[in-house]
């Protein structure tokens, strides 16, 4: 692979330049994992979850690895913990929970991130077997093993999955260990309630123009690395425990029909489902040249589950901002043809 190549790939309305000449530094096996690992831990959910989910990380903290919380401004380090070396990183105006993550992935110069979901509790040694993955070089992300507090026998998840529309899936939910370890093939890439990666590709993508949405930023990250030809891995010894009082599959219920729309068409392009997806792709861009009603196609988006007025309203936005996205895509091609003959 070229060190300083360019990968191209293709989305529904934009192309999506990535530069892959920044993760290709981090293509080697590296003998001093744990030096180089970014523990970033959102403040959300209650701060009760999240100061218990901090004091299961400092009471396990891997030697010479940093932990970063993100919040809003509004927590004060109350126990004087960055005394205790944690780095306390507020949000910027208008920055959302992914892209402050994104930042720190950079920003910090570690080589490996993990995420870390507030409501969570990790257990020694939980990090050394997850990392252990990444001297494996085709390696880009490492699913741990989510497992309820009260019953960890039972499987949270095993990282994150998705349907033939790109709809995300608990891989492993409420299954035992042994059941979910059957369809460890499922899973697409690690759920944002914890996952690692390697900082490279977080760069990557901040220096690239993508927008990562919050409430998917796993699915899409897993795409992204499943599109780029890398692979994940789920860290079988690797356990994290979960608050009963999370709720996965409610969470999951609640994404909004915009970003789920959006992320499907992002990602049509993907060797699978090039059928009906490319069909979907087709149908955005006869709207744009036929001044078609996007309702017409929004009748047909039962087959993806849709159903309620929010949802449908969800799409309309979503639709109408990709057709405006389609229209300047294709004046500047027809801009570039005219330059072109006139040369």
């Amino acid at each position: 692979m070229a060190e300083n190549s360019n990968k191209e790939t293709d989305y529904l309305v934009f192309t999506f330049v990535f530069p892959e000449h920044l993760i290709a530094k981090d293509r080697k096996a590296s003998s001093t994992i744990m030096s180089h690992l970014s523990i970033i831990l959102p403040l959300s959910s209650t701060l009760d979850a999240f100061e218990d989910t901090l004091a299961s990380v400092l009471r396990h903290q891997p030697m010479e690895s940093e932990i970063f919380v993100i919040h809003d401004g509004t927590y004060d380090d109350p126990h004087d913990l960055e005394l205790e070396g944690v780095r306390f990183v507020e949000r910027k105006s208008n920055e959302s929970e992914t892209d402050a993550v994104l930042r720190i992935a950079d920003e910090s110069g570690n080589e490996f991130v993990h995420i870390l979901g507030s409501g969570t509790e990790v257990e020694e040694g939980w990090c050394e077997h997850a990392l252990d993955f990444f001297e494996d070089t085709s390696v880009f992300s490492v699913s741990p093993v989510m497992v309820f507090e009260n019953e960890p026998s039972r499987v949270a998840t095993l990282g994150i999955g998705y349907s033939s529309v790109y709809r995300p899936l608990l891989v492993g939910h409420r299954q035992s260990q042994q059941s979910a370890s059957k369809n460890v093939r499922r899973v697409a890439g690690p759920s944002r309630w914890g996952g690692f990666y390697r900082a490279s590709l977080l760069t990557a993508i901040r220096e690239s123009e993508w927008e990562l949405i919050d409430e998917i930023f796993d699915l899409q990250l897993a795409l992204c690395i499943e599109k780029l030809g890398y692979e994940n891995r789920v860290a079988a010894d690797s356990f994290i425990h979960l608050s009963d009082t999370i709720d996965l599959s409610g969470e999951l219920k609640s994404i909004s029909g915009a970003s789920l729309f959006e992320t499907l068409c992002q990602f049509s392009h993907s060797n699978r489902n090039n059928g009906f997806l490319g069909k979907l792709r087709s149908s955005v861009v006869d709207c744009v040249s036929t001044g078609l009603s996007p309702s017409v196609i929004l009748n047909s988006f039962s087959r993806f589950g849709v159903r309620g007025s929010k949802v449908a309203d969800d799409f309309r936005i979503a639709w109408d901002r990709l057709c405006w996205q389609v229209r300047d895509s294709n004046e500047e091609v027809s801009g570039n043809e005219s330059v072109r003959r006139a040369a």
